[in-house]
């Protein structure tokens, strides 16, 4: 029998001493293939185990077929712009239905082989509690809460409003309604309800000051034209081809012996991660525990000189929902991959040549750290560490926009990070770097973060002492200073005058 018929099955594989090959497989066996007759099964066993996995395959491609999402494949209007191989199978969306072309290469287009049966994906049965009714649901999320990375169930309806399901999700698990537009946004990008940015830009995570008054007036925090933001900022989109290609090319320069060469075992499994990350629907796809390893363990000692396209890769990684296999995996909630990307930007802002792509990836990946709730947590204990290595010139003054926009989104993040918590040094960090960013920044867009990120630091505080403090804070670095109109530097209209003048109501 032939190996092949267990490629989708294994989770390890290793190669003897004998040349026979040992596979782990997800059914729990452990599995020797040779070559050799003397040592092989007798032949009724192995007819036994073809028929066995001829089964299983068809069952698996039954179960395949009928758990496609037809919303996340290309539109067959698209088919003129993707190209393949001879006698490649590719899935394209018509209407409502999965249709299977291949690739002629005689031809040089894509010709129609047949719709998919039973393409429609099947609805998940949930047992219902007292926020969730019984019954069929197109989704159940798994959502991470907590330190202890613990997950809990979401059901979906693609009919439902994200919104309201978020808030019965909170009301639920007692989860601080601060949260609901993380949760909203969770749903709608994992639904495909809203279309993702189409650069690597962040998405935009403010909210209308109406929607937020009556909920913010519980803190305390003044009345503001620009509400605090309530989510992060992220950075999705990204060359992750480039970014294989380039790791490949490093990785031929490495000797063969060298610990930081990857095998042609490791190779494979990251071609297959590469191509998830590519998918129109990365947030749904699984990466086996292979590919994560040679990720987030092997790519972590190539030396910072290589590191640009490895950091890209973490960065999209940051923003999957199995990004906490990590942290299962280190032992220490994933903050082993955070000292990797900090050392990598400490080197970068010390070295005498320009390092920009570098700076600006690390940035981005720790920007992303901050969305889900366990990354998020190792970022805020240590986030004396981390906002410390923003520090630099390299960084708060780099003649790079992209550069002072990521940091002004890192920081503006930790604002929305505590908002909740009795945390007051962490606070005082943010408005001193902060303040230093805005000091000589001429950029409209990056002024405005900062403008927000500061406004949010000073309205969230759950205690009026921690309000005080933070006044008292900014006062004692002339935070008023660096504001429009006597920050000359920028426009003091629009929403910056706004934003501004919001502030300084909450200084008095």
């Amino acid at each position: 029998m032939s190996i092949d018929r267990y490629r989708t099955r294994y989770k390890e594989v290793a190669e003897l001493p004998t040349g026979d090959i040992v596979t782990c497989c997800e059914d729990g066996k452990l599995r020797v293939w040779t070559q050799d007759e003397a040592r092989a099964l007798p032949v009724a066993a192995r007819m036994q185990q073809e028929s066995e996995a001829k089964e299983a395959q068809a069952a698996a491609a039954a179960k395949s077929a009928s758990s496609i999402d037809i919303a996340s494949l290309p539109d067959v209007s698209q088919m003129t712009s993707i190209r393949g191989q001879d006698g490649e199978m590719k899935m394209f969306r018509e209407g409502n239905m999965a249709t299977v072309y291949t690739w002629k290469q005689s031809t040089g287009c894509w010709e129609r082989v047949g719709e998919v049966v039973g393409a429609a994906k099947q609805s998940t049965h949930y047992e219902g509690d007292a926020y969730f009714e019984a019954g069929e649901y197109d989704h159940i999320f798994k959502v991470e809460i907590g330190e202890s990375g613990a997950h809990k169930p979401l059901p979906f309806r693609m009919s439902d409003n994200p919104l309201v399901a978020a808030e019965k999700f909170c009301a639920r698990e007692g989860i601080n309604k601060s949260c609901l537009e993380q949760i909203t946004s969770f749903i709608r990008r994992n639904t495909g309800l809203s279309s993702a940015p189409s650069s690597s830009s962040a998405t935009s995570a403010s909210t209308p000051a109406s929607d937020l008054k009556d909920q913010w007036a519980s803190y305390g925090g003044g009345v503001s034209k620009v509400a605090p933001l309530m989510q992060v900022f992220t950075f999705a989109k990204g060359n992750f081809e480039g970014a294989g290609k380039k790791i490949m090319e490093f990785d031929a320069q490495f000797p063969e012996d060298s610990p930081a060469h990857l095998t042609a075992l490791e190779k494979q499994y990251l071609l297959d991660a590469l191509e998830k990350i590519q998918s129109p629907s990365f947030m749904k796809k699984e990466f086996r525990a292979c590919e994560l390893d040679v990720i987030f363990e092997k790519l972590a000692v190539w030396p910072s000189s290589k590191a640009v396209p490895v950091m890209d890769v973490w960065r999209a990684l940051a923003l999957h929902p199995q990004y906490h296999a990590v942290h299962r995996k280190s032992g220490d909630h994933g903050w082993m991959t955070v000292v990797v990307a900090l050392r990598h930007l400490k080197e970068a802002c010390a070295s005498q040549a320009d390092e920009t792509p570098l700076i600006l990836c690390c940035l981005r990946f720790l920007a992303n750290l901050m969305d889900l709730t366990t990354n998020r947590t190792v970022m805020l204990r240590h986030a004396n560490v981390v906002l410390e290595s923003l520090a630099s010139d390299r960084v708060l003054t780099s003649p790079n926009k992209n550069v002072r926009l990521t940091a002004a989104s890192l920081l503006a993040n930790f604002a929305v990070a505590f908002a909740t918590k009795e945390e007051t040094e962490g606070r005082i960090k943010v408005l001193k770097l902060l303040r230093g960013l805005m000091e000589r920044e001429g950029d409209a867009d990056v002024f405005y973060r900062c403008l927000l990120a500061v406004l949010t630091i000073l309205a969230t505080p759950p205690q009026p002492q921690q309000r005080r403090l933070l006044r008292g804070a900014c006062q004692e670095i002339d935070m008023a200073d660096v504001l429009p109109p006597l920050n000359q530097n920028i426009p003091a209209e629009g929403r910056i005058g706004d934003a501004a003048q919001d502030i300084l109501l909450l200084l008095e």
